[in-house]
């Protein structure tokens, strides 16, 4: 279900260019990104002992923090390389191989 708004989000931004477009986008870029962070903790939450948790909690945070800023830095290159067209769908067909 998360990995379709993403899909949804893609498809958003390339219906077209001005500002509802965006809103409805970024909307549910959140929503996307919410889902995906709120499954992959409660699955991470299944793989340690109770007091290993906040170690690994806070090592799950810093790296997802981590890729969240790093993607924000590529996403200049992607643009500039592929157009803004490409890069959502790039978007989209991560979120279709994720959801398989």
């Amino acid at each position: 279900c998360g990995c379709f708004l993403g899909f949804l989000c893609g498809a958003a931004n390339l219906a077209g260019l001005g500002l509802p477009h965006f809103f409805i986008a970024l909307g549910l870029l959140g929503l996307f990104w919410n889902q995906l962070f709120l499954a992959s903790t409660a699955m991470l939450a299944k793989t340690y002992e109770p007091q290993d948790g906040p170690k690994v909690q806070a090592a799950s945070d810093a790296i997802a923090s981590g890729l969240s800023g790093l993607s924000t830095l590529m996403s200049v290159n992607i643009i500039d390389s592929v157009g803004w067209s490409g890069a959502n769908v790039l978007a989209m067909a991560l979120a279709v191989a994720t959801m398989l």
